[in-house]
């Protein structure tokens, strides 16, 4: 995963190997980690800070540890904006979590604003800070819930759950769906396009990791999703810039970069 001991420019895994051995790895980095840290830091932003090992400070994370406790509300508001989640296959579904099923069925639920009867009852998943699917799953859940919010804590919850719908789930099942390494530099474009729709506090927020997670926009990575192309033209374009990259070498230049300009 992209945790700083494996990716630190300096004293990361990646980077001492790459030094040790004297030549340039390519970095395969977990895209569904890298897509889990916007929405943690935009919680710090928008509501505050975590506490222990799986708790939250804030006054809409707060309620997230009591939101199986919560009463329905039946009057929640459909959040309907934002592009629709990728369908699943039977393989993918199969493949799937409980949790990550439950969270497919109320993403889907809460834009429509029907929350079938089987969700309105369902119990989320045990909240963990190295794990924010439960995260975005109770925060979406807390939306359907008698929850007391009003004011700007309200706008921070609703925030938060837009966030959740649009981009998180949205770019989480993209991946689930599309894992092929050749893909990665998809999603990175797909994340960039949905933030620009995004309000300003949530762009601030997390635009910053955004850009220092986008590993697989480094131009070798470029390449590599071009050659895997349906596309001639794209993978006749990454086969001319490798053999004009490559000049009379034949794997061209191995020599250790500086990952901290990059």
């Amino acid at each position: 995963d992209s945790t700083n001991q494996n990716t630190g420019w300096r004293g990361g895994t990646h980077a001492h190997l790459e030094k040790l051995i004297k030549r340039k790895l390519f970095w395969a980095i977990c895209s569904i980690h890298t897509n889990e840290l916007p929405l943690r830091h935009l919680i710090k932003s928008v509501d505050g800070n975590t506490s222990s090992g799986k708790g939250f400070m804030g006054p809409v994370g707060s309620l997230l540890s009591k939101v199986n406790d919560m009463e329905y509300d039946p009057n929640f508001m459909a959040l309907s904006s934002g592009e629709d989640l990728i369908e699943l296959s039977k393989d993918i579904e199969k493949s799937l979590s409980t949790d990550q099923k439950i969270c497919y069925r109320l993403v889907k639920a809460v834009k429509s604003g029907v929350l079938p009867i089987n969700l309105q009852d369902m119990k989320c998943g045990t909240l963990n800070h190295a794990r924010w699917l439960t995260t975005g799953q109770r925060l979406v859940f807390l939306w359907t819930r008698k929850h007391g919010l009003s004011g700007k804590n309200l706008e921070t919850l609703e925030i938060l759950v837009k966030f959740c719908l649009q981009y998180y789930f949205k770019l989480n099942f993209d991946i689930k769906v599309q894992h092929q390494i050749v893909k990665a530099p998809y999603h990175i474009l797909t994340g960039i396009r949905i933030l620009k729709d995004q309000p300003k506090v949530v762009q601030d927020a997390i635009t910053p990791y955004v850009k220092s997670s986008a590993w697989y926009a480094h131009p070798e990575c470029l390449l590599l999703s071009l050659l895997a192309s349906p596309e001639q033209i794209e993978r006749k374009f990454a086969v001319d810039q490798i053999l004009k990259l490559r000049k009379e070498a034949q794997f061209g230049n191995t020599e250790v970069i500086d990952r901290k300009k990059s």
